[in-house]
């Protein structure tokens, strides 16, 4: 193979590598599902709240997480300020704000930081605290 045939080649590997590293972990919204979510479990500062599920996966379904290589377990979640579980179509997502700001599937372990989470968090806490 000659010198332009390499390099052709090698720009087009980057480029997929480029595709897939983007496809892998770019922002998506935390809830695929809109219309096959449902909140299972709810905790508010360590306490089970039973919270309007209408009202929190209205707020959730506008947040976006990233796919993350950190590793985040065992995660601490006595520290987190609110804990959900969704059961979003066929996956089960938990759901911690509060250090660390994430959503996993326990089957896979794959953490996703949640962007914007403060935010989140302030219009969670909308609904309890007055």
């Amino acid at each position: 193979m000659n010198r332009k045939g390499i390099i052709l080649l090698s720009a087009a590997a980057g480029i997929l590598i480029l595709g897939f590293l983007f496809r892998e972990f770019r922002p998506e919204f935390i809830i695929e599902n809109p219309e096959k979510v449902s909140l299972e479990w709810f905790v508010y500062e360590g306490e089970e709240i039973a919270a309007d599920e209408n009202r929190v996966l209205e707020i959730v379904k506008k947040y976006e997480a990233r796919r993350s290589l950190k590793d985040f377990f065992p995660t601490r979640t006595e520290d987190a300020k609110i804990q959900m579980i969704l059961e979003d179509g066929s996956k089960v997502k938990h759901i911690i704000l509060g250090d660390p700001d994430i959503w996993y599937e326990a089957v896979d372990g794959t953490g996703y930081e949640i962007q914007n989470a403060e935010e989140l968090v302030k219009e969670l806490e909308s609904l309890f605290v007055k």
